[in-house]
């Protein structure tokens, strides 16, 4: 079996006191070294990497795009591991799974590229500098993985903890246990779609490109905290972003709820009508957000934001970049946007 190997950094691949990231080609000789015997020459690898390495929190919407290009491939291999830190593995799972797909201008997926992308990592580091760190849970995750890459399984997976779940549904629920990942959301279908070229693929990815990540999105979770306190708070993130500023994610209570009505409708709305996505989401993993329900939910559509639905969270701020780069690229109005994060593309809602 030939896979492409992606090594981004994240824990799997960390040394030291505190844990940071080893350099590619340091992890790569450690590989060679520790892990390449226990594969053997059933497995062979096309090495490719972020450079440098990244602790997962710093990912950005421009190294999801860097990573969906390492991903595709032409030539005889398989399927694509690729290596990632867990705090941000959900996110990029995601977005790969929306990246990979084909739209046309109207934003309609019209195709899929059909290559397995999966990715994995680890709790606990796979090395130390003597060989593999005793009780690392980082060899069963690899097994576990290339397993995966053998059933060629089409889109992007996250094989986790013994677990194999879809890229656009997934989430990290636990920071220590070994069994990390969960779909809270539970299950939803992934339109099935013609296949994809890489060189179709490719080309959507280079006119993304410029696009994708540049407004900003923002997420706010509310506390339980006096109305000129949450006021202050987003006040201050629309006014300091300016026109950079894309999207505003309302991360809210219970079924979408959100505080402060008297003072943030106004405030809200007048940044919807600048063309600003608002969407209402909420902190709670499992279950759908229905906004509507409760009046202090109710406010949120009367003012333009639409509801997360039963996106995970991941899956709705990878996709609200993909709304906005799109737009751009296509010259969609806000309410084309709108209906494109609304509508399934890669099984992140059950539609």
């Amino acid at each position: 079996m030939k896979l492409a190997l992606i090594y981004s950094g994240g824990t799997i691949g960390c040394a030291g006191v505190p844990l940071m990231p080893l350099p590619a080609n340091e992890f790569q000789t450690l590989w060679g070294r520790h892990v390449a015997p226990r594969l053997g020459r059933d497995v062979a690898l096309d090495w490719h990497w972020l450079e440098p390495a990244l602790d997962s929190c710093e990912m950005t919407p421009a190294n999801w795009i860097d990573l969906a290009r390492m991903a595709i491939f032409s030539d005889g291999r398989q399927a694509t591991l690729l290596l990632h830190g867990t705090d941000t593995m959900a996110w990029t799972a995601a977005a790969l799974a929306f990246l990979l797909t084909l739209y046309d201008r109207d934003g309609s997926a019209v195709a899929r590229l059909r290559q397995p992308v999966v990715l994995t990592g680890a709790q606990r580091p796979l090395f130390t500098s003597d060989g593999i760190l005793p009780g690392t849970d980082a060899l069963a995750n690899l097994d576990g993985a290339i397993e995966v890459c053998g059933e060629n399984i089409p889109g992007v997976t996250v094989a986790f903890g013994g677990t194999v779940l879809p890229g656009a549904r997934v989430m990290k629920m636990s920071t220590s246990d070994d069994r990390a990942f969960e779909c809270p959301k539970g299950a939803a279908p992934c339109p099935v779609l013609p296949p994809a070229t890489a060189m179709e693929v490719l080309a959507q990815l280079d006119r993304l490109a410029p696009q994708f990540g540049a407004k900003a999105l923002v997420s706010v979770t509310p506390l339980p905290s006096a109305s000129d306190v949450v006021y202050g708070q987003i006040a201050s993130l629309i006014n300091g972003l300016g026109e950079k500023l894309g999207a505003i994610h309302l991360n809210g209570f219970g079924i979408g709820n959100f505080p402060s009505r008297s003072v943030l409708s106004p405030l809200l709305r007048a940044a919807h009508d600048r063309g600003i996505l608002i969407v209402a989401g909420s902190q709670v993993p499992h279950g759908d957000v229905d906004p509507s329900t409760y009046g202090a939910g109710h406010w949120l559509g009367e003012l333009g934001a639409i509801s997360t639905a039963d996106m995970a969270t991941p899956a709705v701020h990878a996709k609200l970049y993909l709304a906005l780069a799109l737009g751009a690229m296509n010259g969609w109005s806000q309410a084309e946007m709108e209906r494109h994060f609304l509508t399934p593309v890669a099984g992140e809602l059950r539609g």
